[in-house]
Formats: C-alpha cells, structure tokens, sequence
C-alpha cells in the first residue's frame, strides 16, 4: 500500500509541473509594468549586499512631487537611492507600486510569495532554426 501511494504522490507531482509556454519560469516576457532591470550596482555586488549580507537597498525616489498646469507630474526633489535602474523616476515608482501590489496579493490569496530578483537570464531557442527566443531566469531570489 505505501509503494502505491508513493508512485501517486510523484504522478501528482508530474502533473503539477507546467512546461508550457505560459509559465513565466520558461517564457519570461518583459512587460511595461512587471519588471524592473537594475543597472548599478553590478550582478556581483549586488549578491554579495542582498545575499550574502542580507542588507537592505533602496530604489531612488521622489521625496516632492507636483502637478504642473498639463497635469504632468514634476520631481522636485528626488532620493537617490542605493539602487540604478533602466526606468525614468515616475515609470519607477509605478512599476514599484504594481509589482508591490501584484506580490501582496498573491501571498494573501494563494500564500505563495511570486517576488523574486533574477540574477541572469538564459536566452535559448526550441529548435535551431527557430525565430523565437525565449528567456528564462538562471538564479532567483525571493524579495
């Protein structure tokens, strides 16, 4: 009976794994407002401070922040932060507040913490002469 159970826990198991082209592990695609690639500091530097250290870093932000008469919004003052990154400071904060939004959610939904920094991406094709390159992350760690 325990031989039995354990071949369909590990078929379950099987089953749970998604291979497909929708799981963002495989397929990851960058959109507008689901990720942010930080240009400083270096992919080294930056493991040895979250990883190793476990200290804490801070992205750059607006500390003054005011309308102008086109409804544009004008940075007076703006924080920087121990982080660079490839987004101007108002695309920034919207990203931020959305991966932030999108992560709190899932864990008090689902439970399951969906935040990760991604150390490299693999870019890779199904078939060699395929057009379509996907992209997946090499090394994630939870935030």
């Amino acid at each position: 009976m325990g031989q039995k159970l354990h071949n369909r826990v590990e078929i379950w198991k099987k089953l749970l794994l998604d291979f497909g082209k929708r799981n963002r592990l495989i397929n990851f695609l960058e959109g507008k407002r689901n990720n942010v690639t930080i240009t400083s500091p270096s992919f080294d530097k930056l493991w040895d401070l979250l990883v190793i250290n476990e200290k804490e870093l801070e992205f750059p932000y607006a500390k003054k922040v005011q309308v102008s008469d086109d409804g544009e919004e004008i940075y007076d003052t703006i924080i920087k932060g121990d982080i660079e990154t490839n987004k101007p400071i108002g695309d920034l904060q919207r990203t931020l507040k959305s991966l932030r939004y999108k992560a709190n959610t899932s864990i008090e939904e689902q439970g399951i913490n969906t935040l990760y920094l991604t150390f490299g991406m693999l870019k890779w094709k199904e078939q060699p002469e395929s057009s379509y390159i996907f992209s997946s992350p090499i090394i994630l760690v939870p935030v």
